[in-house]
């Protein structure tokens, strides 16, 4: 039998190790082929070869975002009445005062008692007080509509305009709800001084609606945002209110309550009417704080270098019931972006030898990078007309014979 030694030969080449940067507009896609700056592919000025490493290094990104948006399935509040106060009778012939007692008859019927009043807010990022006096015009709103609907529907018509007008000791029109954000506790209140009422926290309303932007969006579930309530800090629960034993029951005391702002002071929040006499407040206190801060993080893919693992919202299930897997994804993004700014505004950051996809062996070639910016759940983010720019970093090996050199000063 013939056997022959053959040494294995080494390899001896050798490979200068160096690092090449990219910096990228959004502005410079192609943007009738992408017109959203949250999905789009660029070319790289050349072709980028043997990458042993890929790093995001440093971004720019606009902070620009809508807390709340049809987008993010949170604009949609619900509310019922359980009982309405009757108004004072009308012993002067007041057409203002008629108008509340026929208000109080109509509304008394159960069919139109247990009506279901729904409203969305406008679209955008709010400040507590701008939140709170948005929800306070829009439950008044969309309770006088339904009035004066009632009003048209039943032959009264011509109370409209009385009621509308109101008195010179009181605005016209519906203005029982008083909603307010408590600065030191950071939860909102909701009042009311001429009805009991109830948040529809699990409404039917809410749940079709989510489910549906969930399917148009193709968003994954949200455990913790359920809606617009969720963010004001209400639970999944209907939110009764509370009949008030004394002003002290709904008073915020670290303000000047006892004068009116007319007169240099705060105020109270709410105060009982003096068409509904002997009749207490009723009250909402919110259980959890307000929450207007909006995304974290965003995520940004990018084709062929993802390299970190995503959790997913937890799927109560047979499957997760049964077994240790898990429905997180794999490889799911390239970099994890943490959003510093507040709305309107630019945030620059830079990383530490973080988000980054290695190559062993090396990769042969990158000329083309297709890039997706989204968050958690899979929504895109919405950059509207604000451009950003962030740099990507090559770790390049080239293979030829270092050169020495030998230096003197």
């Amino acid at each position: 039998m013939f056997s022959a030694n053959h040494p294995i030969i080494k390899n001896n080449a050798e490979y200068v190790k160096y690092r090449k940067q990219i910096s990228i507009h959004s502005e410079d896609r192609n943007i009738e082929k992408y017109p959203s700056a949250s999905s789009f592919e660029i070319e790289l000025p050349e072709d980028i070869l043997n990458i042993e490493k890929v790093q995001l290094i440093s971004w720019c990104f606009p902070s620009n975002y809508d807390v709340f948006s049809v987008a993010n399935k949170n604009i949609l509040f619900t509310f019922k009445f359980t009982s309405v106060y009757q108004p004072i009778p009308n012993t002067t012939g007041n057409q203002y005062i008629e108008a509340l007692n026929t208000i109080y008859h109509l509304i008394s019927i159960p069919e139109y008692l247990n009506y279901e009043y729904s409203f969305t807010i406008q679209s955008g990022s709010y400040l507590p007080n701008q939140l709170t006096t948005e929800l306070q015009n829009r439950a008044n709103q969309v309770v006088q509509d339904y009035i004066i609907n009632l009003f048209n529907l039943h032959g009264f018509s011509s109370l409209i305009q009385p009621y509308l007008d109101g008195t010179s000791t009181e605005i016209g029109g519906y203005n029982g709800f008083s909603v307010v954000f408590n600065e030191v506790s950071n939860k909102v209140w909701f009042g009311n001084n001429n009805a009991s009422f109830v948040i529809t926290n699990s409404s039917d309303l809410i749940k079709n609606s989510l489910s549906e932007l969930y399917c148009i969006y193709k968003t994954l579930p949200d455990y913790s945002n359920w809606g617009l309530p969720s963010f004001i800090g209400f639970t999944r629960n209907d939110e009764y209110s509370k009949l008030s034993n004394s002003t002290s029951d709904y008073t915020f005391f670290y303000t000047n309550y006892k004068v009116q702002s007319s007169m240099g002071g705060d105020g109270n929040w709410i105060e009982p009417s003096q068409y509904y006499s002997n009749y207490p407040i009723s009250y909402i206190e919110c259980p959890n704080k307000i929450n207007i801060m909006g995304p974290s993080h965003f995520y940004m893919e990018i084709s062929g270098l993802n390299n970190l693992d995503e959790t997913a919202p937890y799927n109560f299930s047979p499957y997760t019931m049964q077994t240790n897997g898990t429905n997180g994804r794999v490889n799911s993004a390239f970099a994890k972006v943490s959003v510093t700014g507040i709305p309107l505004s630019l945030f620059y950051d830079s990383n530490q030898d973080q988000n980054y996809k290695y190559f062993d062996p090396p990769a042969e070639r990158i000329r083309r990078l297709s890039i997706t910016l989204r968050y958690h759940d899979g929504l895109l983010v919405n950059f509207e007309t604000f451009n950003f720019s962030f740099v990507i970093e090559f770790t390049i090996l080239d293979p030829r014979i270092e050169t020495k050199y030998k230096l003197r000063n």
